[in-house]
């Protein structure tokens, strides 16, 4: 086994060797059997076979004279005992090579990349790669991208059928009024109910060059006291039809037409109304006491376009002849005064909201109206918001009156309304005399409606014989839906 393996050790020397020394090194000793051959003793026995041969002898002789010689004079060598130098020397060819195979592994090793190397420099080149091959599909499909822009645009686009337009005519935009009722809010205005309320037949020409519109409807005749106090309030309520096939949007709107708008310029329905349906607005109109324009018109009007109906408001002004709000004066109750001593609201429902900090003398405010008369104090008795009345809210003021003056209030004195809506209080009379420096209380149960809920002032004060004396007692409303 040992002579076996030094052989296969020394086989695998001699082939690293003729790598390492090349081609033309001299060839290594050849191993026959227990001897080793050199080339001049392949040589030789070349030579003497060819002699041989040629002497006709056959034999092969494969020691040369010499050698020949030379070992016969000495004792041959036994295979057994050269075995021993055999093994050391495979045995040192072994280590030799095994020292090699250690030192061509570390070479190896030093040459090879860290893991540093492959942890750093390798994902950078991959993402760089990556991120070129990124870029390069987002050109690509902006390329696309513009391709098919460029394609869809010079293709024409198909066009949707467009919604046939209604004709803006008085078959499909036609209106006329139902009912309307107009109610002053002040002794200085009256309204004139005899005046007809229909005027198309008047107005023919007109419509006939302004064919959208199909009737002209006189909402009233107002006749106006001058004065040099603040406007009066004047509430009209209207009820419109939609006599026309179309439907009226919800931003369709009353919008003044001629003259002075009165404090209402523009009202939008705020709903949609449908062929045949009817539909309720109120104009809250500010009426001056100074003459203006004879008359005012509205009309309802779709997109800046009138349609339907003309609503014509009539004012007259004339001349005061009276001392305005409260009458004339009375000479013989200048003495007798009138003074506001405590006021306490109640109210009975979550829609009415009194505000305490706007009760009080008013007087400055209301000088004008005082200026004529021999009353001598304003007084707000109330300011109550209104946020929404679905039936009759009831608010409760206690009022107490101070006479101040020198003379007694007689019998058959009232506290009267003068001006605005009641609310179911008209008057309230007293039952006996009250002397001067007395008190008097007086219970005021108002019932305020919807309907009522957009009027702002009413105004009550002490009369007798039809002459009122004093104080102004002024209610305020202010409607504000929530």
């Amino acid at each position: 086994m040992a002579s076996e393996a030094s052989a296969e050790l020394e086989a695998k020397l001699l082939k690293r060797r003729q790598k390492c020394e090349g081609a033309h090194a001299p060839s290594p000793p050849t191993k026959k059997g227990n001897r080793v051959w050199s080339d001049e003793m392949a040589k030789t026995v070349s030579q003497q076979r060819r002699a041989r041969l040629t002497q006709g002898d056959s034999r092969l002789d494969i020691v040369p004279p010499s050698s020949a010689s030379s070992s016969s004079s000495r004792p041959k060598a036994s295979s057994s005992s050269r075995r021993p130098f055999f093994f050391a020397a495979g045995l040192v060819a072994a280590l030799c090579l095994l020292g090699a195979v250690v030192c061509r592994q570390e070479e190896v090793d030093v040459n090879l990349p860290n893991e540093s190397d492959f942890t750093t420099d390798v994902p950078e080149a991959v993402e760089t790669e990556v991120k070129r091959e990124d870029v390069a599909a987002n050109d690509t499909a902006k390329t696309v991208e513009a391709t098919a822009t460029t394609k869809a645009e010079a293709q024409p686009p198909e066009m949707e059928p467009a919604e046939e337009e209604v004709p803006f005519d008085r078959e499909h935009f036609s209106a006329m009024v139902k009912e309307s009722a107009i109610q002053p809010h002040h002794s200085s205005v009256a309204a004139d109910s005899r005046a007809p309320r229909d005027l198309t037949e008047e107005w023919q020409q007109f419509l006939s060059e302004n064919p959208t519109i199909g009737q002209v409807y006189r909402l009233g005749r107002l006749t106006v006291t001058e004065s040099s106090s603040r406007p009066v309030r004047v509430t009209v309520n209207i009820t419109l039809t939609n006599l026309g096939s179309s439907t009226w949007p919800a931003h369709a709107a009353v919008q003044i037409a001629h003259g002075a708008d009165l404090g209402m310029d523009t009202l939008p329905l705020g709903r949609v109304t449908s062929p045949g349906e009817h539909r309720k607005v109120t104009l809250h109109l500010k009426v001056p006491r100074q003459a203006d324009a004879p008359s005012c018109i509205w009309a309802l009007s779709l997109d800046g376009r009138v349609f339907g109906v003309l609503l014509l408001l009539e004012l007259d002004w004339i001349e005061s002849t009276s001392a305005g709000l409260l009458g004339q004066a009375t000479d013989n109750l200048q003495s007798a005064r009138a003074y506001v001593h405590e006021v306490r609201p109640q109210a009975h429902d979550q829609a009415l909201l009194p505000d305490l900090s706007r009760v009080g003398d008013v007087t400055e405010e209301w000088s004008a109206d005082l200026a004529p008369t021999s009353v001598t104090q304003a007084y707000r008795i109330g300011s109550i918001e209104v946020a929404s009345v679905a039936r009759g809210a009831v608010l409760d003021l206690v009022l107490a009156l101070e006479n101040i003056g020198q003379d007694e209030w007689p019998e058959g004195t009232e506290l009267k309304l003068v001006s605005g809506h009641s609310f179911g209080f008209e008057s309230w009379d007293l039952d006996t005399p009250v002397h001067a420096g007395s008190v008097v209380q007086v219970a005021m149960p108002l019932k305020i409606d919807h309907k009522d809920a957009m009027v702002e002032e009413s105004v009550w004060a002490l009369s007798l014989a039809g002459h009122s004396f004093g104080p102004l007692l002024v209610l305020e409303l202010r409607y504000n839906p929530r």
